[in-house]
C-alpha cells in the first residue's frame, strides 16, 4: 500500500481543497471581525446553547461566518455546530456527502 502525507492527499481530492479553502476564508474573516469589535461586543451574552454554554456575540457571529463559506462551496452536506441546536441539512446533487463538525 503506498504512502500518502496529508498534503499530498489534500492536493488530489478538490472537493476538500475547497472545503479547508473556505474554513480559511472564514478565519481571516473572524480575526478581522476580532479586530473591530469593541472588547465590549465581544462579550455581549446572547443566549445559551443546547448543552447550557453560554453563547456571546461573537460566537454567533463565527459560526454564521462558517456556515456561509462552507455553503458556497456546495460540498459539505450537514454541518454540526454547538453553536446550532440541530444539525444543519443541505442537498447538494453534486455533493458527496461531506460532514463538518
Amino acid at each position: 500500500m503506498e504512502s500518502i502525507n496529508l498534503k499530498e492527499y489534500v492536493e488530489k481530492n478538490k472537493d476538500l481543497t475547497e472545503i479547508l479553502e473556505a474554513v480559511k476564508t472564514s478565519s481571516i474573516e473572524i480575526l478581522n471581525l476580532l479586530r473591530n469589535l469593541n472588547s465590549s461586543d465581544k462579550n455581549i451574552n446572547t443566549s445559551k446553547n443546547s448543552s447550557g454554554d453560554i453563547q456571546n456575540k461573537i460566537d454567533i457571529l463565527s459560526h454564521n461566518i462558517f456556515v456561509d463559506n462552507i455553503l458556497e462551496t456546495k460540498k459539505v452536506t450537514i454541518i454540526i455546530s454547538e453553536e446550532c441546536d440541530h444539525p444543519v441539512h443541505y442537498n447538494y446533487t453534486d455533493s458527496k456527502n461531506y460532514f463538518l463538525l
